[in-house]
């Protein structure tokens, strides 16, 4: 499923319970809630967890697969492939109290990328931590423009 060890991980503190967070990112519809990169979710038909990711890129319409599988209860695994770059994301989570969770993402590349993304997955990976802790902190953002807790 994964390459070993992530190439990062960005870890953030929510004001929010860990219930809530759980089932926000358990829900692929609200990704463009928190992530601006991609503008529709579908669902593909006859599946569970299957979805395509609806992305624009200098003007054109990217089709991503999104795959989610759930490792445990607070382990959510997200596996994208079919665009620039095939990646895992897993987000586990952590209550630190009532009202306090700490989301950890882990980001790994997929050995399905060719071997020039393997090449320079080197001078790639700060660009892709860049925007994965910039999607993170939107969703933060999102939870506290819209009060939940």
């Amino acid at each position: 499923m994964t390459m070993g060890n992530p190439i990062y991980e960005n870890e953030l503190e929510m004001a929010a319970s860990i219930g809530v967070i759980r089932e926000y990112l358990r829900d692929p519809k609200k990704i463009p809630e928190w992530n601006s990169g991609v503008t529709h979710v579908i669902k593909v038909s006859g599946t569970t967890m299957e979805y395509t990711l609806i992305r624009v890129y200098q003007s054109k319409r990217v089709k991503e697969h999104l795959t989610i599988s759930y490792l445990n209860k607070d382990v959510i695994n997200f596996k994208v492939g079919g665009g620039k770059i095939d990646y895992q994301m897993k987000f586990s989570l952590t209550k630190l109290a009532e009202n306090r969770t700490l989301i950890r993402e882990s980001i790994y590349i997929l050995e399905t990328n060719d071997r020039i993304v393997n090449d320079f997955s080197e001078v790639i990976k700060p660009f892709m931590r860049a925007a994965f802790k910039d999607n993170l902190s939107d969703l933060k953002a999102y939870f506290a423009k819209e009060k939940i807790e």
